[in-house]
């Protein structure tokens, strides 16, 4: 996720979880990663990038904060689906 005019409003948690709800499945595991180039920032950042392992929903663990910064794994083992949701994001 970049883009500065949409950062800090959770369209990434909502992308990610979007991609849950679409995906879940008994075979399925998710694997996030930080960055594209990863290799040009600071491990502490990446480390940063990795927030979406707080969402509960999502159920990301870290892969290796030594050996893999902000890589994080999930096993997405249904579609969740909740009365709550919005279909569409504004970002108005």
């Amino acid at each position: 996720m970049w883009g500065d005019p949409v950062r800090g409003r959770g369209l990434g948690l909502w992308l990610m979880r979007e991609a849950q709800h679409v995906l879940g499945n008994p075979a399925f595991s998710s694997f996030s990663r930080p960055t594209r180039t990863a290799t040009k920032v600071p491990h502490t950042a990446l480390l940063k990038l990795a927030a979406y392992q707080s969402d509960k929903q999502l159920g990301f663990k870290a892969v290796s904060k030594r050996k893999r910064p902000g890589w994080l794994v999930g096993s997405w083992e249904e579609p969740l689906v909740h009365g709550g949701d919005s279909t569409f994001y504004y970002l108005d």
